[in-house]
């Protein structure tokens, strides 16, 4: 039984990876050829390393998508969002074709991909080189007691790049880290000091360094002791990084029900359900399908539990439900969720996994 457990789990998440994966995001844009022609159509909006990759562009939506490596085009653009240009770049591995998303162009311009290493920043200047701005953090030991050290060869690029800006300086002595916003404002003064104009284009669209979405639900419970739906409340929180993705999300927040966790003998020696004030706290990772109007979603993770008189630590939980876009960043949400004893827990300690309840519920859901 525990063999055919790990296989059905093995599978879960191996076919939960190929999802995440391939599933396309195609989004209004258009790509610039070798030619310098500019077509008009779909481009299908990824991650950041995947973007640095590959193209993936339609003409129309119904249209099959052609993908284009770092080369074959000269530039690709998502409506007022990403814009990336195909740019040779130096790496560990040797120079590379890349796409490069383009952050900001004019006297001194900033470029940004990420890899498997990390994020990486680059500068280039008109009629000079395209060079990385690097950064990193390193453990050492100072007086027995370990310290993170962090580069500065940063600061150096960047005041050689900028050394007809004087005044600049000091700013960019006090910029510890490279990061989209310090950059990009860097920068965008860098230019507005030496053409005295506002000729330089911000291409990277601003956006939070924390996403959260409230989504208050009214719940159906069923219980594997009980003898009926119990009704309960409650109020998903959903966190993401929209720097990072838009797709993958933290959930948590707080359900109320009524509800039968557990059986004892009565005087007659039956069993019985105990009925008790059930809380529940969602601790749950969270994958969004991108969609225009219907947005499939899939989570997974543990349920905290506590009730009144009632020790019980967690459940192990899965659930799948959709997202129905009403106006603007508001949605109508439903879907279901089966909660079962934890699956490590029970192979470690040689029980039996039970399903402990399934639940539907219903709410509307907010992205602020």
């Amino acid at each position: 039984m525990k063999i055919y457990l790990r296989l059905i789990v093995a599978s879960l998440i191996l076919a939960f990876s190929i999802l995440a994966d391939a599933q396309s995001d195609f989004r209004r844009g258009y790509i610039i050829t070798n030619d310098d022609d500019t077509l008009v159509g779909f481009i299908d909006f990824r991650g950041y390393t995947s973007n640095s990759q590959k193209c993936g562009f339609k003409p129309a939506e119904n249209a099959p998508p052609s993908v284009f490596k770092p080369g074959d085009i000269k530039a690709y653009r998502i409506m007022d969002d990403k814009y990336y240009v195909s740019r040779p770049v130096e790496t560990e591995e040797g120079q590379k074709e890349m796409f490069l998303e383009y952050l900001i162009k004019g006297e001194a311009s900033i470029y940004y991909y990420r890899d498997n290493k990390g994020e990486h920043y680059l500068i280039d200047k008109r009629g000079g080189p395209l060079t990385e701005l690097p950064y990193h953090k390193e453990e050492a030991i100072i007086d027995e007691v370990p310290r993170f050290l962090e580069s500065t060869k940063h600061i150096g690029l960047l005041k050689a790049y900028m050394s007809d800006c004087p005044a600049l300086f000091n700013r960019i002595e006090s910029l510890k880290k490279p990061d989209h916003d310090n950059l990009i404002a860097l920068a965008k003064d860098y230019h507005q000091l030496i053409c005295n104009d506002n000729s330089c284009i911000v291409y990277s669209k601003r956006k939070p360094a924390l996403g959260v979405a409230a989504e208050p639900a009214v719940i159906f419970n069923w219980f594997r002791y009980g003898t009926g739906i119990y009704t309960g409340t409650g109020i998903s929180l959903h966190f993401w990084l929209p720097r990072s993705s838009e797709r993958l999300y933290f959930k948590t927040g707080y359900m109320y029900t009524r509800g039968v966790l557990y059986q004892r003998r009565n005087d007659e020696m039956e069993w019985i359900g105990i009925e008790r004030s059930i809380h529940r706290i969602p601790v749950q990772f969270e994958y969004l399908v991108p969609g225009r109007v219907v947005q499939p979603r899939f989570n997974y993770g543990i349920n905290l539990i506590g009730t009144d008189d009632y020790d019980k630590a967690f459940d192990q939980t899965a659930g799948a439900g959709l997202l129905v876009k009403v106006y603007n960043q508001l949605y109508i949400s439903g879907g279901v969720e089966a909660d079962w004893t934890p699956i490590l827990l029970s192979l470690m300690m040689d029980f039996d996994i039970e399903l402990v309840s399934l639940s539907l519920n219903f709410g509307l859901y907010y992205r602020f």
